[in-house]
């Protein structure tokens, strides 16, 4: 893996593991406290009242390390080259899903499967993800502007050396 793939690859990682912290965060911050007892009965994931676990910490890490590994597969060329952005989203968003619905079972981050649980839960995986797909996005067109940028530059003295050399 190239060093500016392993930075974005890196940089992935660290986006969706931090939104994913921020909103449990916020979530625990902004509950009551018996809202956070009820909270604790429905999921593993607050089960640590005014804090987050190590044991979810890792889950966590691991969600976004997994997070990272798809969207590498599905924006390389390596791998779908003649795919458009808006196919690979969605493949992406559908991977993402399925990943997400594994992890909740296998670290049995919902002791209950009631209607308020599961719509707090999809909203909260909602909001991570769009996060962390839109600061991706704009920092892939920001680079891409800079790229462009640069080229332009480098057409531009290339044109005035030729301009130049015709005199």
């Amino acid at each position: 893996m190239e060093d500016k793939g392993l930075k974005g690859f890196i940089y992935c990682i660290c986006l969706a593991f931090t939104a994913q912290v921020v909103v449990v965060a916020l979530i625990q911050c902004l509950s009551s406290e018996s809202v956070a007892q009820k909270q604790a009965e429905i999921s593993s994931i607050f089960s640590m009242q005014g804090g987050i676990s190590k044991e979810t910490i890792l889950q966590f890490l691991l969600v976004a390390f997994l997070t990272a590994v798809i969207r590498s597969f599905f924006m390389s060329d390596l791998v779908i080259k003649n795919a458009s952005l808006s196919i690979r989203m969605i493949l992406l968003f559908v991977s993402e899903i399925v990943m997400i619905g594994i992890a909740v079972w296998q670290f049995k981050w919902f002791h209950s499967f009631d209607k308020e649980s599961i719509i707090g839960f999809v909203l909260s995986f909602s909001i991570c993800f769009t996060l962390s797909i839109i600061l991706t996005i704009k920092g892939e067109k920001k680079k891409n502007d800079d790229m462009n940028e640069a080229l332009h530059k480098v057409q531009k003295s290339q044109g005035e050396k030729i301009t130049s050399g015709v005199d």
